[in-house]
């Protein structure tokens, strides 16, 4: 979330930029691509979070049901 909030501010700070001190094309374009190769950085760490938060929630789920299950065993 803080990768985004930086991209966010990056863009504005540019947009200010191409506008206050009119950018040239070429500098404009390093511009885009340093941010185009961010926003993939970022696409990645988020899918690698996703991926992370699912295991983490399936391992939990699978240790409460043992956990469950071995106080119903007790029981009986």
């Amino acid at each position: 979330m803080v990768g985004l909030l930086l991209l966010i501010q990056t863009l504005v700070v540019w947009k200010w930029n191409v506008k206050e001190e009119k950018m040239t094309l070429k500098e404009q374009q390093k511009q885009i691509d340093k941010l185009q190769l961010r926003i993939a950085e970022l696409v990645d760490e988020l899918r690698s979070t996703q991926a992370d938060v699912k295991q983490f929630k399936t391992a939990v789920s699978r240790d409460i049901k043992r956990a469950y299950d071995a106080i119903q065993n007790n029981k009986k």
